[in-house]
């Protein structure tokens, strides 16, 4: 997990999750799966409470040499 925190709070802030696939997931429903972790867990709680607004979440997938990126806003 990898959580960019702006300085000047009315910049982007951004959650990134990385899944690596295992057995008989799809890329899609790993991305899925990584981004309803990042909800779930509340990750975006802690750019709230520095007063950032506009963020950015991404649920990255990993198989061997092929990745899917999806990104939605928080």
């Amino acid at each position: 997990d990898i959580m960019l925190i702006p300085h000047d709070h009315s910049k982007l802030g951004i959650i990134i999750e990385f899944k690596k696939l295992y057995g008989k997931d799809t890329l899609e429903k790993t991305t899925d799966l990584a981004l309803q972790q990042i909800h779930d867990q509340n990750y975006a709680a802690e750019l709230r409470a520095r007063r950032i607004i506009n963020i950015l979440a991404y649920g990255i997938a990993v198989h061997g040499k092929q990745v899917l990126v999806k990104a939605e806003k928080v």
